[in-house]
């Protein structure tokens, strides 16, 4: 499935696609000509600027 979103004066494709049983999603972003990767799963964001990792909490007011 791809998905295209125009924002100003940035462009971005976003792919899903699955693997080893992970769910990934692969952002290719442009901005002022220079190209940006973002590769998402369900704690890391890597960038072609380095990682950055996710960590997740129950929101109390939900249980």
């Amino acid at each position: 499935m791809e998905e295209w979103f125009n924002t100003p004066n940035i462009m971005v494709l976003v792919k899903k696609f699955r693997l080893f049983r992970e769910s990934l999603h692969r952002v290719v972003a442009e901005r002022g000509g220079i190209p940006e990767i973002i590769v998402v799963d369900e704690t890391e964001i890597k960038t072609s600027q380095g990682s950055i990792y996710l960590w997740f909490a129950l929101d109390p007011s939900l249980q």
